[in-house]
């Protein structure tokens, strides 16, 4: 089981640091710092985790285990979605596009900021899977707020490039 839960954690790792290296396409890149933050708590809260689980001696209540499956799951679905309906305008870092378009659909019909609902999915799934209820309350004492100031920052960003358009969207979808 431990080997199970340290690959399942480098895969999480590896894959936010491919994110984090490669989104350096075309683009003016805001506030780098509201990148750069939650991807260090993000690794810190996994560390925390997995460190939680060696120290319970790897004795796991399944059913949360289970649960933690799901949220990962949903959490990767919903993040390959986002990925998918922002095309050429995704990156993990918040940025001004040359031809910046709005971005209503696919998981944008809901919810102004998909991505980030997905890494708490994905981060509570994980504190789930390994029972850590400690680095789960760092999901949403630090995670979420982090998160949170990021989607306003992308919010205030978005609304200086669209004015009225981005306000009637934010009037009708969720922000997460």
């Amino acid at each position: 089981m431990f080997i199970f839960v340290i690959v399942i954690a480098l895969c999480f790792l590896v894959e936010r640091l491919v994110c984090f290296l490669s989104a350096e396409n075309n683009g003016k890149i805001i506030h780098r710092w509201l990148t750069i933050l939650p991807l260090t708590t993000y690794s810190l809260i996994i560390l925390c985790a997995i460190i939680d689980f060696i120290q319970a001696k790897g004795s796991l209540n399944y059913f949360l285990s289970i649960l933690g499956v799901f949220f990962i799951s949903t959490g990767v679905i919903l993040r390959r979605k986002t990925v998918g309906a922002l095309g050429n305008q995704w990156s993990a870092y918040i940025k001004i596009f040359p031809e910046q378009k709005l971005i209503k659909d696919g998981p944008y019909k809901i919810m102004r900021h998909p991505y980030l609902f997905s890494v708490v999915c994905e981060l509570t799934g994980f504190c789930l899977l390994l029972n850590s209820f400690y680095s789960l309350a760092l999901v949403f004492l630090i995670q979420v707020p982090i998160l949170v100031l990021r989607g306003y920052s992308e919010e205030k960003i978005l609304y200086s490039l669209f004015n009225k358009e981005y306000a009637e969207y934010r009037d009708k979808a969720s922000f997460l």
